[in-house]
């Protein structure tokens, strides 16, 4: 809705085409998603419990690494930096990190985010020791680094 009302189309544009490119997961069919389904969605998550919306992947979406930067710059006061990361654990600084298994066609192959912090990864409420240990298909494709609040 922030999107919406800053009348930022483009990075709107962005999702919807990345959310659409996931097409079919787990029988959730994303090759129709648009923005206006997803917010009527959101709106009707009110009377629902936490157990049903996390049991609906409906509720998921398609955050491009230049949205999810500006997310945390809107939301959390973060300057963020996107870096193209080619292949490997893409290092070891901290930030959020994108993951492919080189099966997607957008942002390299981006097919997930975790999160590294003092070379742990996080995912999905799991610690792990590396990228490897999450998932032995990922490699590092994008690193989010938050930069300082403003």
């Amino acid at each position: 809705m922030m999107l919406k009302a800053a009348g930022n189309t483009g990075l709107l544009n962005e999702i919807e085409t990345f959310t659409k490119s996931f097409g079919v997961v787990n029988k959730c069919d994303f090759g129709t998603f648009t923005i206006d389904k997803y917010i009527q969605l959101i709106n009707t998550a009110v009377d629902k419990s936490e157990q049903e919306i996390r049991g609906d992947g409906y509720y998921s979406i398609g955050m491009p690494p230049d949205t999810m930067a500006d997310y945390l710059h809107r939301i959390w006061g973060y300057n963020s930096e996107v870096q193209v990361i080619t292949g490997g654990t893409g290092g070891n600084e901290d930030g959020i990190i994108g993951v492919s298994k080189g099966l997607m066609k957008l942002y390299d192959g981006l097919c997930h985010y975790m999160y590294r912090l003092n070379g742990k990864i996080y995912s999905w409420g799991q610690i792990f020791g590396s990228v490897t240990e999450a998932n032995s298909a990922y490699h590092v494709c994008r690193l989010i680094k938050p930069g300082f609040p403003r």
